[in-house]
């Protein structure tokens, strides 16, 4: 059993998190706008916690971050690569701007964290299925720390290289699509 934090359990963070925890890790949970997925997640087993601090004592293995833009999600790096310890992995779901993830990726690698990028392709059913897409950017080391997680929820992910190939090759995708 693992212990996992989420920030981002909305519109395709719910199902992701659900499989979290059928794959019975230990998962933690903060409340954002839309309270219906959190109290339903809670429901399922996870355990919800107030403030991003309390994230530093849960001794967290991964910390998933499934947020709508790069702005919320440097804000949130700002905050969390300061109280995380130097062994959790970041795996930043995030669809982000081009060059978004490289800058998320500085703020945890100025503090030590492990981070790796993984837009995904499919949409809410995909991901309670746990059959979602994942393009990963990252570096090899950090890939392997992540593929225990992305394989809970992704049916097929795909290791692009250095962090922003995700992100450019997510976008790349979008616009052919």
């Amino acid at each position: 059993m693992k212990n996992v934090g989420f920030i981002g359990v909305g519109y395709m963070g719910y199902g992701i998190a659900k499989n979290i925890l059928k794959n019975k890790h230990k998962l933690y949970v903060i409340a954002n706008k839309n309270r219906k997925p959190i109290d339903k997640i809670v429901k399922e087993g996870a355990q919800e916690i107030k403030k991003i601090e309390e994230f530093s004592n849960k001794k967290l293995d991964a910390l998933i971050m499934c947020v709508t833009n790069t702005p919320i999600a440097k804000s949130i790096s700002e905050k969390i690569s300061k109280i995380l310890d130097t062994k959790t992995i970041i795996i930043d779901i995030t669809t982000h701007h081009k060059t978004g993830s490289i800058e998320v990726e500085k703020i945890f690698k100025y503090n030590n964290i492990n981070y790796i990028e993984c837009p995904v392709m499919g949409g809410p059913a995909q991901a309670e299925e746990g059959v979602l897409g994942g393009i990963v950017g990252g570096s090899e080391s950090n890939f392997k720390l992540a593929e225990p997680y992305l394989k809970i929820f992704c049916k097929d992910y795909f290791y692009f290289g250095s962090v922003g190939m995700g992100a450019k090759s997510k976008l790349l995708n979008n616009f052919l699509t």
